[in-house]
């Protein structure tokens, strides 16, 4: 019998076949021809969308072959880094490594390089555990000297093994990772591999960032743009779980469930978790009204305290506009979480029904950018334009859910 845990999953990817996910529709279908052309998927997007979820599921089959690598995150990994984590996936032991290099190269004949550095990035040895278990017909590789990001040895182990890799969270890269990562799937392309793919999660900028480093690169990327859920999508995500509980829910409270999770994957998994876990322990099964309520409050308590906190702090109580309140509710539902001011006065101007200047919005925005207010908002660094983002980007869809509730009657109003 499945316990709602086995079929909801808040936090991680649903990857078993019990654990409930949202087909993504059209992203969907171009990540998977993507893959199928030997192109490079970007996948991008806001926090909490279910970039990883997605990518994850749509090659469930080569995780089972054991034939995924995953860098879960791009912060503060170097490129020697990533093929170290691929190399000890195919059953290497890296014994030297250095944290950082400079190739630098100047071509002396038809297809040569020199000025290579003489000290490899790594160097690896097959353990004796993966020669014994190779079948003896397979060639292997016993030594190899790692000594740029483009060196086909890599690239011919990962062509051998069919290996697909996947680099999470790329706007937390590096220059210097970026750059290396650029240089390695341009190699992929040229050489060309047939069967090793290479995947990227991150945001919107990421496809421009690998693009400044070789325009050449951006003949082989596909950027994927994901966003929120609708409300369809969650409904079907909800009813679909509750459904493989035997659990009935009133159709009401499956469509205030939608509204209230605002389009965020890992809220719908955990409110569902939440309203699921108490509906199997009454006879029959059933979700009842005041479930919903108690789900979502249990979401503050337990996971959204920090964030409901900095938000109280930071919004005004009073006032008859309430300026802060506006513009953190206006960066939470603009498209881009990346905000210019002429975005924000409309955004602002729509949700108060009357037109606001940027000049009566200057003060307020630079009061949610202080220390008083918490530093809830920044400016992005060495943006040209001028923009502006959350702090934490899970305050984006916590103060969705947020609004959505307090038209629900959920929340009580900050």
């Amino acid at each position: 019998m499945l316990t709602p845990k086995d079929v909801f999953t808040p936090g991680r990817p649903p990857l078993a076949r019990a654990e409930v996910y949202a087909h993504r529709g059209q992203p969907e279908r171009d990540f998977a021809l993507a893959i199928e052309r030997g192109l490079v998927p970007i996948v991008h997007g806001e926090f909490g969308v279910g970039k990883t979820s997605l990518a994850r599921h749509a090659l469930l089959s080569a995780e089972r072959a054991g034939r995924l690598v995953n860098v879960e995150s791009a912060s503060g990994k170097s490129f020697v880094d990533v093929i170290k984590t691929i190399l000890e996936h195919l059953g290497y032991e890296v014994t030297r490594s250095r944290t950082a290099h400079t190739v630098e190269t100047s071509t002396t004949t038809a297809g040569g390089e020199a000025g290579l550095a003489l000290v490899p990035l790594l160097s690896a040895k097959l353990t004796s555990q993966r020669a014994r278990a190779s079948s003896k017909g397979e060639t292997l590789v016993r030594e190899l000297a790692v000594g740029a990001p483009t060196d086909s040895k890599v690239l011919e182990l990962c062509e051998r093994a069919r290996l697909v890799l996947i680099v999470d969270e790329l706007h937390a890269a590096s220059p210097e990772l970026l750059a290396d990562l650029t240089a390695f799937v341009k190699a992929a392309s040229n050489k060309p591999c047939k069967h090793f793919r290479v995947v990227l999660l991150g945001t919107a900028r990421d496809a421009t960032r690998l693009v400044k480093h070789d325009p050449g690169v951006d003949r082989i990327i596909v950027e994927i743009a994901l966003t929120t859920l609708s409300e369809a999508e969650s409904r079907s995500l909800v009813e679909e779980g509750m459904r493989a509980l035997a659990v009935e829910v009133p159709p009401a409270v499956l469509d205030r469930a939608a509204r209230v999770t605002a389009g965020s994957p890992a809220l719908v998994q955990w409110v569902a978790l939440e309203m699921a876990e108490l509906a199997v322990k009454r006879t029959p099964r059933r979700v009842e009204e005041d479930d919903l309520q108690r789900a979502v409050a249990n979401y503050v308590r337990t996971k959204a305290k920090r964030l409901e906190r900095a938000y109280t702090a930071a919004a005004e109580s009073t006032g008859a506009r309430r300026y802060r309140k506006q513009i953190l509710l206006a960066m939470a539902q603009l498209d881009d979480e990346l905000v210019t001011m002429e975005a924000l006065v409309a955004q602002v101007s729509k949700q108060l029904g009357e037109q606001v200047t940027s000049t009566s919005l200057s003060a307020p925005l630079r009061a949610l950018k202080s220390e008083e207010h918490g530093e809830i908002v920044r400016d992005v660094e060495g943006d040209a334009r001028g923009r502006f983002t959350f702090r934490d980007p899970s305050m984006r869809p916590f103060l969705r859910m947020r609004e959505a509730g307090e038209r629900e009657g959920l929340f009580s109003e900050a």
